[in-house]
């Protein structure tokens, strides 16, 4: 062989082994962001960055501080969960931005605040963020389960109080998210790691309700690749059937279900879509009273038995008057139909109430509304020359 041509295969051979190195392995190496060592999200990051579904800056940093706009969030969201472009329109107020191909992959679920325009360059909140997620994962309509707060500053009435919930329930919120939500707070890059990472490690599974075995809790799902698993729900495991949160009593076999269990496998929701049946009305109505009403009431009501429905319901009807404000004598003035007595509970409820609106005496607001005009002349005199006196008084003493 010649020596040119020998030095030229070398070199070829040379030049495949350069390429072979310089390609991304199958591991699904990523290149290694510097500023991330001390991450509490370092394992987070890394995971989504070898996915492809985050990337670092032109400089090797990932910045794991510096909050993410909802166009960045939404588009880490599409990546990581596989989304293509639905064929329907971006949220309102994304036209023409460079994400919104992510965004309309996301369709209804990249929504804004109630009552605003996507704004996608404008900083995402947590509770927006959190809300995002669990669209994502089709846990939107799973609604009422829980009316105790997991966080201090986010009740029932607040618009992600659910989604927080939920998202709590599914362990993918970060650790330090524990006591207090800061709903309002910016969502870090990090943080976003945090949530999207966990997400993918939960167990999802869809299919059709094969068997049922109500005295250990246990669901048999025919899965949609045929196989059947059998999922052991625990007491603590949110049934959703058609809509409203349900007992397992309301599954059926043949109803569509759709299991989400954490990354340990234990099911967290079971979301069941079938025929409607009685026990449907009864549970969406009995949710509907808060409570007030169970089913066993709303059954007894349908069968007219109307006495089974007062004895139960006299303890509970006490509870929730207690529970919106009146004190126990006016709750059992009420149940008792004690009308005299409590007319007398309830003015001095109301006396005291507008005395606090007023900033007046009790005795003085309790005369205004027996329109005991002379007794109310002499306290109001009498609330005057104090509060002139101490007037005075503290000026002297200026």
């Amino acid at each position: 062989m010649k020596t040119g041509r020998l030095s030229l295969i070398v070199l070829v051979i040379a030049l495949a082994a350069l390429s072979l190195a310089a390609w991304p392995t199958s591991s699904g190496a990523s290149p290694a962001l510097s500023d991330i060592g001390a991450s509490w999200a370092r394992e987070h990051i890394e995971t989504l960055a070898a996915l492809g579904v985050v990337q670092g800056y032109p400089d090797g940093t990932f910045r794991p501080d510096q909050p993410v706009t909802r166009a960045e969030f939404a588009k880490m969201a599409a990546a990581a969960f596989s989304l293509a472009p639905a064929g329907g329109a971006p949220p309102s107020g994304a036209d023409g931005h460079w994400a919104a191909r992510e965004l309309q992959a996301l369709a209804g679920a990249a929504a804004a605040r109630p009552g605003e325009t996507f704004q996608p360059d404008e900083p995402i909140t947590r509770a927006e963020a959190v809300s995002l997620l669990v669209r994502l994962l089709r846990l939107d309509d799973v609604k009422g389960y829980s009316d105790q707060p997991a966080f201090s500053d986010l009740g029932p009435d607040h618009w992600a109080f659910d989604a927080a919930q939920t998202a709590l329930r599914l362990k993918v919120l970060p650790p330090y998210f524990r006591g207090r939500f800061e709903p309002a707070a910016l969502l870090t890059r990090a943080e976003s790691a945090a949530l999207l990472a966990e997400s993918l490690r939960l167990i999802t599974a869809r299919g059709v309700i094969d068997h049922l075995e109500p005295d250990v809790n246990v669901v048999g799902v025919r899965l949609d690749d045929g196989t059947t698993r059998d999922f052991a729900l625990h007491p603590e495991t949110v049934i959703h059937r058609n809509t409203a949160v349900a007992p397992f009593a309301n599954l059926q076999v043949g109803d569509a279900v759709y299991v989400v269990a954490d990354r340990y496998g234990s099911p967290q929701f079971v979301k069941a879509n079938g025929v409607i049946t009685p026990s449907d009305v009864v549970t969406k109505v009995s949710n509907a009273t808060r409570g007030l009403l169970t089913p066993s009431d709303l059954r007894a009501i349908i069968a007219g038995d109307w006495k089974a429905v007062t004895e139960s319901l006299r303890s509970t009807l006490y509870d929730q008057l207690v529970a919106r404000g009146l004190d126990p004598v006016e709750a059992a003035a009420v149940i008792t139909q004690d009308w005299e007595s409590l007319r007398g509970y309830a003015r001095q409820h109301v006396a005291q109430a507008v005395a606090e609106y007023l900033g007046i005496s009790p005795d003085l607001a309790m005369a205004l509304l027996e329109r005991d005009w002379p007794r109310a002349r002499e306290l109001a005199q009498i609330e005057a020359v104090e509060q002139l006196l101490g007037g005075l008084l503290l000026e002297e003493s200026a």
